[in-house]
């Protein structure tokens, strides 16, 4: 049970995180040039989907009751 808490936890600031740095600090997201790195944009928005859709399996498969 400690084990999915954490998981849970985890996957949780990474979605926090996420989504803080793409609405508060897109800047973040761009190269030296001010380009927007659509590479690290993608994969911002692809870690922000996949937790999401982590967090709702485990909640679905019943392991956070």
């Amino acid at each position: 049970m400690a084990a999915v808490l954490l998981a849970t936890f985890v996957l949780a600031i990474l979605l926090v995180t996420g989504i803080y740095y793409l609405v508060y600090h897109p800047r973040t997201l761009t190269t030296s040039g001010e380009a927007v790195d659509l590479g690290l944009t993608v994969a911002l928005v692809a870690m922000i989907v996949l937790v999401t859709a982590a967090l709702s399996a485990m909640y679905l498969l019943g392991k956070l009751q």
